[in-house]
């Protein structure tokens, strides 16, 4: 749901490799416009290059049927503002996971208030990427569902559960609101109250996935037996004694060594 949401540089290539991927036909349009301005293509380049793509991956295309939405997205791309959004890490600093640490609170919200920092810390950096003038020094996240969304599957908390007393998103950000770490603002917006008084210090690590965010709090403290995937190094849970990818290596170690016993086969 949000892959690409930090990283449209990888969005765009998957595109011009694969075709579109989803119903979303002209958000995909508008960050191919994107990725070619990207490049350095002047208008008149990126649209050639948008009607390739198209005639490559759409079975139906033609140009009188598919000229509003290109010429849609061709327009966007032409705003200062409509930049490639491609963030590479968030860094994450000795104080703040002190901070976090000594919280009086269950662990897996310690990890809805990791998440909710570096996600405030993200917004910063796509707000620089389209207009650095705008970027201002608060921290704050949320604002809509989808948003809320966000922060409930990158925290990677457990599933509400009244059984085992665990609560909902919405309880959570309730509960840390009344302990003083966050404020809830008007429409849905979630103030970091904590962030402000702390002054970056020594570089802990950084956050180089986005949809796994709560996974590198699990790492720092040593629960829920997280590692890194040994091909890729994104962070995925220990379900069995012998995992060591991650879903997305597994399938592609799988295809290598499916093709390497066809040739074997065929060379027989």
């Amino acid at each position: 749901m949000f892959e690409f949401k930090y990283d449209e540089k990888s969005q765009a290539e998957k595109i011009i490799n694969e075709g579109f991927s989803s119903n979303h036909l002209t958000g995909e349009l508008k960050v191919l416009a994107k990725y070619f301005k990207y490049l350095g293509q002047k208008p008149k380049e990126r649209e050639e290059s948008l009607y390739e793509v198209c005639k490559k991956h759409l079975a139906d295309f033609n140009k009188v049927s598919y000229f509003r939405r290109i010429n849609a997205a061709l327009n966007y791309a032409k705003k200062k503002d409509s930049e490639l959004i491609v963030v590479e890490s968030v860094p994450v600093y000795k104080s703040e996971l002190d901070y976090i640490d000594n919280l009086d609170v269950p662990h897996y919200y310690k990890k809805v208030v990791f998440t909710l920092l570096i996600l405030s810390r993200l917004s910063k950096q796509v707000q620089t990427i389209r207009d650095a003038s705008k970027v201002n020094s608060e921290y704050f996240f949320g604002g809509n569902q989808r948003n809320y969304q966000e922060l409930k599957l990158s925290s990677k908390t457990p599933q509400q559960s009244k059984r085992n007393k665990i609560k909902g998103i919405h309880d959570i950000i309730g509960d840390l609101d009344k302990e003083g770490i966050i404020e809830i603002r008007g429409r849905g917006y979630i103030r970091l109250s904590f962030a402000y008084s702390l002054l970056p210090d020594e570089l802990a690590f950084e956050v180089t996935t986005f949809d796994d965010i709560g996974y590198y709090y699990d790492l720092h403290t040593g629960e829920n037996k997280i590692k890194k995937c040994e091909e890729c190094g994104k962070l995925i849970k220990v379900t069995g004694k012998y995992k060591k990818y991650c879903s997305d290596c597994m399938k592609s170690l799988r295809r290598e060594y499916n093709a390497k016993k066809q040739q074997e086969y065929r060379k027989k």
